[in-house]
């Protein structure tokens, strides 16, 4: 079966009903997609900056905490690095290892 790439850079809201991804701008339908054929949803809006920090925040910790906001504003930094770098993956991965690196050497 063919995956299909989704690719949504203007404000829209997401939707599932009955197993089909519903893409909402200004209350009208704009598109559906059956969720079984999602291989890839791209979001381009700088709100989803936002958005991937606080979640990337609590899936990390599991509770909104201080550890929570820290992962999140640490989300947020590298959301703002994919963004400013052209969505480049490696300057983050680089400074994602860095960070672990620091926060292993902290427990030792």
């Amino acid at each position: 079966m063919i995956k299909r790439t989704i690719d949504i850079s203007e404000p829209a809201y997401l939707h599932l009903k009955n197993q089909q991804l519903l893409i909402e701008r200004d209350s009208e339908v704009i598109g559906s997609v059956p969720v079984e054929d999602l291989g890839v949803l791209i979001l381009e809006h700088p709100a989803i900056v936002i958005t991937q920090a606080a979640i990337f925040g609590f899936r990390h910790s599991n509770d909104f905490s201080e550890r929570s906001i820290t992962v999140g504003l640490i989300g947020l930094v590298m959301g703002i690095g994919y963004v400013t770098f052209g969505r480049n993956l490696w300057p983050l991965i680089i400074a994602h290892c860095v960070l672990n690196t620091m926060s292993m050497i902290g427990r030792v």
